[in-house]
């Protein structure tokens, strides 16, 4: 099955995003990365549970791909600690739908939860 993103692309999937879940909430954020974002903001925006948006957060940010501010509550912005991270994020935004295929077929046990 042929996809349509590039080999890094496919490689930053493969090494950084490990659900649907995650990747949903990565490219959510990369569409305005100078926006600082909540976890219910997010879970809002997504129609998704916040305990799972709380989740996908925790494991984007402890793979350096976020940037997070700590106030009230904890906020988040697209901030991949390398430039080549950057790069093939937006490869990966601008065909979402291979993406996710990519995402479901390297890890065919997780499941998005709503």
């Amino acid at each position: 099955m042929p996809f349509r993103l590039s080999s890094r692309a496919a490689a930053f999937l493969r090494e950084s995003i490990r659900s649907v879940d995650e990747l949903e909430t990565i490219l959510l954020l990369h569409r305005d990365a100078s926006r600082w974002w909540n976890a219910e903001q997010i879970a809002e925006a997504l129609g998704m549970k916040p305990t799972i948006t709380a989740r996908a957060l925790e494991a984007l940010a402890g793979r350096n791909l976020l940037d997070v501010r700590v106030g009230e509550s904890l906020a988040y912005c697209c901030s991949p600690v390398h430039d080549h991270l950057f790069e093939a994020l937006h490869e990966v935004a601008l065909d979402p739908a291979a993406a996710r295929e990519l995402v479901m077929v390297s890890s065919p046990t997780v499941s998005r939860m709503l």
